[in-house]
């Protein structure tokens, strides 16, 4: 399925090169930027390949049968408005502009103001996760909507059949025990994992793998092609904030964004595998936090 992919070779091929390029680039030796370039890819395809392997075979068939035109369509229209949306908020926050959108600026500037407050109060409460809870608006409700009105089923958020999720436990237990090690088990810490568990984690894989990869799945019909795609809108999502708000060079946003497509693909790989979210929403957020 993969390596029998054009999609795939050539994702895989621009994330090697252009790996080892910005390395080189950024100074590191030749050595160091193959490792560094090679080592994220056997890493991500080993983790596909385990993924496959401890998953049942009926799981490849999580492709619905019912298309709808004005359901893509619609997923669609609304995925280049959220990143406008998105690139406008970045651009306001920044002083880049002076636009802000009608109603949604309002909603950002009082909750920014509440976790403000409420940080400031607090010795356990981060704004990091809980500032941006507003997003869940244009991630999880809208999409809801849209899937409710073309009649589709929204994705499965919860499922503990081990036949299903079994493939996904390992990882898990993987990234619980960097969190444990890396950032201890205190309430503050414990507290931020539950926010960021809501935003990013659910926001970010509800939409982008429970909707949008569904639904490149079901009009592509190849599931390996869908979720190549899917990591390229999920990495073009980020831009904004590394040009505007991180003022990241070329060179460092090409860097950045490689890491955060191949991670794409692992965790719609798995998605695709498992049809179960909550998972990966695990694994989205403790990935945030501990920084892989």
């Amino acid at each position: 399925m993969l390596f029998g992919n054009a999609y795939f070779i050539t994702f895989s091929l621009v994330f090697v090169l252009s790996k080892l390029a910005t390395n080189l680039v950024l100074g590191a030796s030749w050595f160091n930027a193959i490792r560094s370039g090679l080592l994220g890819f056997v890493f991500y395809v080993l983790a596909c390949y385990v993924v496959h392997i401890l998953s049942k075979p009926e799981s490849d068939l999580l492709i619905e049968d019912t298309r709808s035109s004005s359901e893509f369509y619609s997923i669609a229209v609304w995925t280049l408005f959220l990143l406008f949306i998105l690139t406008i908020q970045v651009m306001n926050s920044h002083d880049v502009i002076t636009m802000e959108i009608p109603i949604w600026s309002r909603i950002n500037s009082i909750w920014q103001r509440i976790v403000a407050n409420l940080a400031g109060n607090s010795d356990y409460l981060e704004g990091t996760g809980l500032v941006g809870w507003p997003y869940l608006l244009l991630y999880v409700a809208v999409p809801v909507v849209i899937l409710w009105k073309s009649g589709s089923k929204l994705p499965q958020l919860f499922g503990f059949d081990l036949k299903r999720i079994g493939a996904a436990l390992p990882f898990v237990a993987v990234y619980v025990l960097a969190f444990i090690f890396s950032k201890g088990i205190t309430a503050a810490n414990l507290l931020n994992f539950m926010f960021v568990l809501i935003w990013p984690g659910l926001g970010e894989e509800f939409f982008f793998r429970g909707v949008i990869q569904r639904q490149l799945v079901k009009t592509i019909g190849n599931p390996v092609t869908a979720i190549v795609l899917t990591s390229f809108i999920f990495a073009v999502s980020h831009i904004p904030i590394y040009i505007i708000g991180y003022s990241y060079s070329p060179v460092r946003l090409g860097s950045a964004l490689l890491p955060i497509m191949f991670t794409s693909f692992f965790w719609g790989y798995g998605y695709y595998r498992t049809g179960v979210l909550w998972p990966w929403v695990v694994i989205h957020a403790l990935s945030n936090l501990v920084g892989f």
